[in-house]
């Protein structure tokens, strides 16, 4: 007699829950008599599939997902929380045009793509689940990323998204711990919780497509392969950085920044307002992916390459360069994504001695040494302007660094005629005359042939580098003079 039902005193003391949309479990006694939920008796959960399944316009099929017959799901559940998608929700399966039916099946909706009730339900559920929980999921421009352990522990998933450096918790030291216990073939330590590398693990990049979903990328495998290549391209990305970049590892939505017009360059990081801005931005982190547009393509081949440990997109590097040539600068950030990038993907032998964490000062790669000598040019035009006590500008890099480092062949004479006519002489300081003439005469002897005519993308990739790790070596010995 359900009209009697708020009188029942099983429910009588929790009415008030149940009318704001609790829920009723039912409970049975087993054969010794041990409480048992409903929903885990078999006999139950199997008539109710059955009395669930009747219906006039039920279609029974092979499920694609679990290979039995069961009625096909018509409609599909909407997936909520992915960015930039309907609110209500969006479906990963879903046909309502003619041109998009196939093997003669004209209904349309989900039958052509034949799921069952079950596994459809199922795989929403989860789904949905995991977008709404923070430690399955991240943003990555406009690609929600969802991964997951196949032991559902939140802590693999969270030990993933901080070495993809979604969630800003991976330290150096973390890094080199995880690093230590793959290379020994240990089980992984996050945060005291031991993961064990053998456990399946899933990633899926999704991203919205007006009423329907698109998948970007599913990828299969366990943690600890997972984790191994996120160590090795961390590894790879590894180079000297400067004092006032406090970052210890570089995300793969950072280098995406790399590749695309922002404001967030290195000369605004140094002063202590724009350090405030910046990490009043971090804390904002889903709207500044927002104002960036990457491009998907990019997203997917990247993250596929770091997690497969394959070879970087050629989009990568080219898109880099572009950036570099158009702001006539290089930062920790593109000499980082230049060094992972020829250290995997390079062919010339020579690159191994140059592609390092910090200066070369052995190496007579020409490319190299070019790169440096560019930038200890640059630094007695800076000196020559400290000793006259005026403010430069616009440097030599400001005017001539894209060229020097296409077609070093017409650049260098001028820009050497240029500093030691115009510039060297007026150092004040006769020590450091000496010092900036002896390392531009002893880097010009290093290159034993005429300077190159022009240098190729890769080529272009090593001389910045060059130029970045000298400009970094200048830095490095200024903090050291300082502390004296």
């Amino acid at each position: 007699k359900p009209e009697n039902a708020a009188c029942h005193p099983a429910i009588q003391p929790n009415l008030e829950t149940l009318l704001k949309g609790g829920n009723i479990v039912f409970v049975t006694h087993d054969a010794e008599g041990e409480l048992q939920l409903a929903q885990d008796v078999p006999e139950i959960r199997r008539a109710w599939d059955e009395a669930y399944a009747k219906s006039d316009d039920a279609v029974m099929g092979r499920c694609l997902v679990t290979g039995e017959l069961d009625t096909i799901a018509r409609l599909h559940p909407a997936i909520k929380g992915i960015t930039g998608a309907q609110p209500s929700g969006a479906l990963l399966v879903s046909f309502n045009n003619n041109s998009f039916e196939s093997y003669g099946r004209e209904e349309a909706q989900g039958l052509n793509a034949p799921i069952g009730n079950r596994a459809a339900f199922a795989y929403g559920e989860a789904l949905n689940y995991m977008l709404r929980v923070k430690d399955y999921h991240s943003l990555l421009g406009s690609t929600t990323l969802v991964y997951w352990a196949e032991t559902a522990q939140s802590a693999y998933s969270d030990c993933f998204a901080a070495m993809l450096g979604t969630n800003n918790d991976m330290t150096q030291n973390m890094l080199d711990g995880i690093m230590k216990a793959i290379r020994l073939g240990q089980d992984i330590q996050w945060k005291n919780v031991p993961l064990n590398s053998s456990v399946p693990f899933y990633i899926l990049g999704l991203t919205p497509n007006t009423s329907r979903l698109s998948v970007r990328f599913f990828l299969q495998g366990t943690f600890g392969d997972f984790a191994a290549n996120l160590a090795r391209h961390q590894e790879r990305l590894n180079i000297i950085r400067p004092s006032y970049d406090t970052r210890e590892t570089l995300s793969a939505y950072a280098l995406l920044k790399e590749t695309t017009r922002n404001s967030d360059d290195d000369d605004a990081a140094k002063n202590e307002s724009a350090k405030k801005h910046m990490s009043k931005r971090k804390s904002e982190n889903d709207g500044e992916k927002k104002s960036l547009t990457f491009s998907d393509i990019l997203i997917r081949n990247l993250l596929c390459a770091i997690l497969n440990n394959t070879p970087y997109p050629v989009a990568l590097l080219t898109q880099t360069e572009l950036r570099i040539h158009a702001e006539q600068k290089i930062n920790r950030g593109k000499a980082a994504i230049i060094k992972a990038w020829l250290l995997k993907n390079g062919s010339n032998p020579q690159y191994k001695e140059v592609i390092d964490v910090q200066l070369n000062e052995q190496t007579t790669y020409v490319p190299y040494v070019l790169g440096r000598l560019f930038a200890v040019l640059e630094k007695v035009q800076q000196e020559a302007y400290e000793s006259a006590g005026r403010k430069i500008n616009r440097t030599i890099r400001d005017h001539y660094f894209g060229s020097a480092c296409t077609t070093p062949g017409i650049i260098f004479h001028i820009l050497i005629d240029r500093i030691n006519r115009y510039y060297l002489p007026k150092i004040s300081s006769e020590g450091l005359r000496i010092v900036r003439d002896r390392q531009i005469t002893e880097l010009m002897g290093m290159i034993h042939e005429s300077y190159p005519a022009r240098l190729n993308l890769q080529d272009q990739g090593i001389f910045q580098l060059g130029y970045y790790h000298q400009k970094q070596k200048f830095f490095t010995k200024k903090e050291e003079n300082s502390n004296v």
